[in-house]
């Protein structure tokens, strides 16, 4: 099994024309075999009393890329929570021994919080690592001021009802914009706190050259996350948004990726 010892037994086998001798004489070699997973999932499920749903069921990781399993949920009670795994038909539990990620039945001790957790599981690294996420806020890149403070709700997701969305325009003062603005400017992306350091959670492929339409595919509101720097991995906002109340959410495991929208759109 991955991380044992053994022995292997050897000896020598030679033939000549067609005549097949061994030796008599045996010799042993210790081995021992690296650490790693033999049963791989397809996909992973967190469980445990700890869980959201208090053990009643598993919770789903998304499957950011092969081998590495990210899940965002909240963790109560105990906070003793368990891997399982499924892979053609198959249940497998994993658990966390000497720091290793290793095949077998295990709990995970983690702290209850009103915030969220985001716990990556690396099949790749044999690791689990937790992190806390905190005041997750939509804001403009011009300005920096927020659009909508989004909260934890549940299941992967985060949400700020309501909110009034306005473009920075240059001829409306309640729109704060900033003195060297001459056009109206729609820009935004997300801060996050991980483990109390702000990360940006923005556009993967850099800044959005065109106001969405309608139509777009989902991926066009997929969430990376990256260093903040105020001009990088933003989005354009779609025009039918300004002036606008809307709910604007996050979900962090929607057809496994993680993504942001916006609802409920009305006037103010």
């Amino acid at each position: 099994a991955p991380g044992e010892s053994g022995l292997i037994s050897w000896t020598v086998t030679a033939s000549k024309a067609g005549v097949v001798k061994s030796s008599e004489l045996l010799k042993d070699i210790e081995i021992v075999r690296g650490d790693g997973i033999d049963n791989m999932p397809q996909s992973l499920y967190l469980h445990g009393e700890g869980n959201e749903t208090q053990g009643a069921s598993g919770t789903l990781f998304r499957k950011a890329k092969d081998g590495v399993y990210v899940l965002y949920t909240k963790i109560n009670g105990n906070g003793e929570v368990s891997l399982k795994g499924q892979s053609d038909g198959e249940s497998y539990e994993y658990m966390v021994e000497n720091g290793k990620l290793k095949e077998g039945n295990g709990t995970i001790k983690l702290s209850a919080n009103n915030n969220p957790y985001r716990i990556t599981v690396d099949f790749n690294t044999l690791s689990v690592k937790s992190e806390l996420i905190s005041n997750v806020k939509c804001i403009w890149g011009a300005t920096y001021d927020v659009i909508g403070n989004l909260a934890y709700i549940g299941e992967g997701k985060f949400s700020a009802p309501n909110s009034l969305i306005q473009f920075i325009d240059p001829s409306n003062p309640a729109t704060n914009p900033p003195s060297w603005l001459s056009w109206i400017e729609e820009r935004y992306y997300f801060i996050a706190s991980i483990d109390g350091v702000e990360k940006c959670w923005g556009r993967n492929d850099g800044i959005s050259p065109e106001r969405p339409t309608g139509g777009e595919s989902l991926s066009f509101y997929e969430i990376g996350e990256f260093n903040w720097s105020q001009w990088d991995h933003l989005w354009k906002m779609s025009g039918n948004l300004n002036m606008k109340r809307a709910t604007i959410s996050i979900n962090t495991n929607k057809e496994n990726l993680m993504i942001h929208e916006f609802t409920n759109i009305s006037n103010p």
